[in-house]
C-alpha cells in the first residue's frame, strides 16, 4: 500500500513539474478548463442533451397554445374600373 501511494505522489508531482514547464515553452497548449469547455461542446452526447431540452421547449410552448388568442384575417377586392371600350368606325365596338 504505501509502494501505491509513493508511485502516486511521484507522478502527481511528475504531472505538475511537467505541465508547468509545457506550458511556459508552448504558447498553444489548452488548458484544463479550455479543454472541458471544448470536449463538452463538441460532445456528441451533450449536443444531444441540447436537443432534447429545446424539444421539450417546444412541447411545453405548444401546451400553452389554447392560452393564446387565435387571430385571423379575411381579406376581399372589388376592381372598380370602368371596362376599357374602343370604338371602331364601321367595324363597332369592342371591350
Amino acid at each position: 500500500m504505501k509502494k501505491l501511494i509513493t508511485v502516486s505522489m511521484a507522478l502527481c508531482l511528475m504531472f505538475l513539474a511537467g505541465a508547468g514547464g509545457a506550458r511556459g515553452a508552448t504558447g498553444d497548449s489548452l488548458t484544463v478548463e479550455e479543454a472541458v469547455r471544448l470536449t463538452l461542446a463538441s460532445h456528441p452526447l451533450v449536443q444531444q442533451a441540447g436537443y432534447g431540452v429545446a424539444a421539450a421547449d417546444a412541447r411545453v410552448a405548444a401546451s400553452r397554445s389554447p392560452y393564446y388568442p387565435d387571430i385571423s384575417l379575411a381579406g376581399l377586392y372589388t376592381l372598380l374600373e370602368p371596362v376599357p371600350k374602343i370604338d371602331f368606325p364601321g367595324l363597332g365596338s369592342f371591350q
